[in-house]
């Protein structure tokens, strides 16, 4: 597979096919993701706005710990095509994120490095939950 420079698209699909090997295969995975982040965010440079690639992106960043960018990636998502359900992965982060952080309280050891890898949940811009009906 190889992509076209000027096409947005082509690189949307070139960055899923790469996160698609990184998540069935993990050896090699940073490189790969690595990869895969460049190419949605050249694809998001060529003013595409397709909810899947707002939603593969956040993947990315959230397998990359960037739970900020990853929690605004999915509200985005959302934002921009409301039927693609992104409210199940918004919840996991946070509560994720609520972990880390009492985790943080009670480990004087890591406190230093959680703190620092883990926005406070408050800061974190995302959508508005919706209940479930």
């Amino acid at each position: 597979m190889q992509e076209d420079k000027a096409d947005g698209y082509s690189h949307m699909v070139l960055g899923t096919a790469l996160l698609t090997r990184c998540l069935a295969d993990s050896s090699g995975a940073g490189n790969e993701l690595g990869a895969a982040r460049v190419c949605y965010e050249r694809a998001k440079s060529l003013a595409i706005h397709l909810p899947d690639l707002r939603y593969n992106l956040a993947t990315v960043d959230l397998i990359r710990e960037e739970f900020a960018a990853a929690l605004e990636g999915y509200s985005c998502a959302h934002a921009i095509d409301p039927t693609l359900d992104c409210t199940a992965q918004i919840s996991r982060t946070i509560a994720l994120l609520s972990d880390l952080q009492d985790l943080a309280r009670h480990s004087a050891v890591h406190a230093a490095l959680l703190q620092s890898r883990t926005p406070s949940v408050a800061s974190v811009p995302h959508a508005p939950l919706r209940s479930a009906a």
